[in-house]
């Protein structure tokens, strides 16, 4: 059975032989490993200088992990933003807290910001990292 504390879990990334997730919106900022055949939260890493506004998806590029903070249901948000740490923090037990760094973006072409639930350009749900991208 799924840990209660992922009840609302958003991205997925298998590394270094390890399932790890993180909730969306609201959450607690940190990744959770679980183990696949329980369900449950066998370690967390805690970013320390970071919030999690609407995460909503984590990818790597072999060196880096990303986590995308760019939920934008009603297209109003002008926080978007991409947090990023060694991947080496994850494939080290030891590690508990990460410090992040931040890539902060903005649509160039959204020049309007009002509410507007589920029907906007400007929401993100995934991403990939490809090479250098």
């Amino acid at each position: 059975m799924l840990d209660p504390s992922l009840a609302e879990n958003s991205g997925l990334l298998y590394v270094g032989g390890a399932v790890w997730t993180h909730t969306d919106g609201g959450g607690p900022a940190a990744l959770m490993q679980v183990d696949p055949s329980t369900g449950q939260v066998t370690r967390t890493v805690d970013f320390s200088n970071a919030t999690n506004v609407d995460w909503e998806d984590v990818t790597t590029d072999g060196t880096h992990v990303y986590v995308g903070d760019f939920g934008n249901n009603s297209g109003s948000r002008t926080d978007l933003r991409i947090f990023r740490f060694p991947l080496d923090s994850l494939l080290d037990p030891t590690v508990q807290t990460v410090v992040v760094d931040t890539i902060a973006f903005n649509y160039a072409d959204q020049t309007d910001f009002t509410p507007t639930q589920f029907s906007t350009n400007w929401d993100m749900e995934a991403m990939i990292a490809l090479d250098d991208t």
